[in-house]
């Protein structure tokens, strides 16, 4: 015999599919006008809230709630978007000094709830920027419960590395190049260094600038490729493979860096090798006295001190 299923009202069926269920609800009124009106009560509920919601105060939540960071977050406009979420346009990113320097600069991000994620009782948000000329998007996951942090995983093409301003504060340079990648973080809280996690890079072909605050006038080197292995845990960033490629050198980077929000307030320990050809030493005029003997077609240079103004040591 059919196991019979009471579904509404009296109404008794079979294992029917969903089109013969459709039909057995549209031949009762009753019912269909009950629904009809549930479903009205929850379209105009949502889109009531949709429409009211206070999207003028969300900008002023997020900046004060950054008002302890050693940073300042300014947003230029929030608005609404659909599906539902939120738009935050012009968002600028600046350290707290007199001189107020702008770190960095998104152009565009929206952020939107996972509904699905939503109904199984997870908490989970989907990101996407545009930033320095490219594209990121993130995933936010919050599932962990109270005190346990979020769980972060991103990807990013096109990054323009030369477009961010913190280059400004270093006062040695800067690396214009553009980022391909991907990776994945645990935080804390809202401030970034205190978090943990791992991140992969790929560098496509750019160009290593320094300022005359070096000291001594250094040419630009071209970089054909390169591609980064960082981890990072309780403010340390360890440097597991760094390898960069030109026409003129080629250079491996190992050691850790000591972040700080800033990143002029960093520092640095870390160790470069690199081979240079004969047309980057001609480059380099008088100043390829001053590099570190060759040993086995390797110079060594040790780099440590704060980001605003590194030293060198040749090994």
């Amino acid at each position: 015999m059919v196991e019979r299923l009471v579904i509404c009202g009296g109404i008794r069926a079979g294992k029917m599919k969903t089109p013969q269920i459709f039909s057995l609800i549209v031949s009762r009124p009753r019912l269909l006008t009950t629904a009809g009106y549930s479903l009205f009560f929850i379209a105009a509920l949502v889109s009531l809230t949709y429409i009211r919601f206070p999207v003028g105060v969300v900008g002023e939540m997020i900046e004060n709630a950054f008002l302890k960071a050693p940073a300042r977050v300014r947003i230029g406009s929030v608005s609404l978007s659909f599906p539902p979420g939120l738009t935050f346009e012009n968002v600028t990113i600046s350290d707290k000094s007199s001189a107020n320097n702008q770190l960095l600069n998104i152009e565009r991000v929206k952020i939107r709830p996972s509904i699905l994620s939503a109904i199984t009782g997870d908490r989970r948000a989907f990101l996407s920027a545009k930033i320095m000329g490219g594209d990121a998007s993130a995933v936010v996951d919050f599932s962990g419960g109270k005190g346990e942090g979020i769980n972060v995983d991103i990807r990013f093409s096109g990054i323009n590395t030369g477009a961010g301003r913190w280059w400004d504060t270093t006062g040695w340079g800067s690396l214009d190049t553009n980022l391909n990648g991907e990776g994945s973080f645990s935080l804390a809280d809202p401030n970034i260094v205190n978090g943990e996690g791992r991140i992969k890079i790929i560098l496509e072909k750019g160009s290593l600038k320094f300022n005359k605050e070096m000291g001594v006038r250094l040419p630009d080197i071209a970089i054909d490729s390169g591609e980064m292995e960082l981890d990072f845990k309780s403010r340390r960033l360890t440097v597991k493979k760094a390898r960069l490629t030109g026409p003129e050198f080629s250079a491996a980077i190992t050691g850790d860096i000591y972040t700080a929000l800033i990143p002029k307030f960093s520092r640095f320990n870390l160790t470069l090798k690199a081979s240079i050809d004969k047309t980057l030493e001609n480059k380099l005029g008088p100043i390829a006295l001053l590099l570190p003997p060759e040993k086995g077609g390797v110079r060594s240079v040790r780099i440590g001190g704060p980001g605003v103004k590194p030293d060198f040591r040749f090994e």
